[in-house]
């Protein structure tokens, strides 16, 4: 039979990869923490007056969730086609859907500014998730 024996220089070399693995797991967790928000909007969109949400891009990944009672259209721009929106005329769309009640995209810009943007051709009452984060759900 083998006896087996550990050096104090073993349990030293254990304990120091342990707490490594430690420290990159604290801090691996607290950058995804620090990161992460969540905003939840309620609106109402009328004909003529849509809605803007500012999506701060970054290289961050942007989970959009949005319901209504009436089918809207979802438009995510940048703020050359956010000014032309808000003068009436049209916008390139990074990320276009239209007639959707419901809709959840997951979403990764470059880095800049965007913006949401929902219209509608009648009333209707719009609720906005917007959760931004390196991991999103």
């Amino acid at each position: 039979m083998f006896n087996v024996t550990r050096s104090s220089r073993d349990g030293k070399r254990l304990l120091a990869v342990t707490f490594a693995f430690s420290l990159v797991a604290a801090i691996f967790t607290g950058l995804l923490v620090a990161t992460s928000s969540t905003s939840t909007y309620s609106a109402i969109v009328t004909p003529g007056f849509p809605a803007y949400f500012r999506i701060d891009g970054g290289f961050t990944t942007v989970s959009i969730d949005v319901s209504s009672d009436v089918p809207v259209t979802v438009c995510i721009t940048d703020m050359g086609g956010y000014r032309n929106l808000a003068d009436g005329s049209d916008a390139l769309c990074y990320l276009y859907v239209e007639g959707e009640t419901h809709f959840h995209r997951i979403w990764r810009g470059g880095g800049g500014r965007y913006y949401l943007v929902v219209i509608s051709e009648h009333r209707a009452r719009v609720r906005v998730r917007i959760e931004e984060g390196l991991l999103v759900r």
